[in-house]
């Protein structure tokens, strides 16, 4: 009886322990992505305001030439 009983147990208990394990490291991993999550989120949201920025910064040399030369022929 003990010679079934005593690996019967264990692997009961191994499988108790492992999805333990892995229902705590699954909450961990869940935790650092969202932080990875929040961090590339606010990374994303100043690029897009220096690009923003810098589009604007180029694209207004070009918007005043093309108004001087609308203006010059008279359109």
């Amino acid at each position: 009886m003990e010679y079934v009983l005593g690996p019967v147990l264990a692997v009961l208990i191994s499988m108790k322990f492992t999805a333990f394990t892995n229902k705590r490291c699954a909450a961990e991993r869940t935790k650092a992505l969202e932080v990875h999550r929040n961090e590339v989120t606010s990374l994303i949201t100043q690029n897009t305001s220096n690009v923003s920025q810098q589009t604007l910064k180029m694209m207004l040399p070009m918007a005043d030439s093309v108004r001087k030369i609308n203006n010059q022929l008279g359109l």
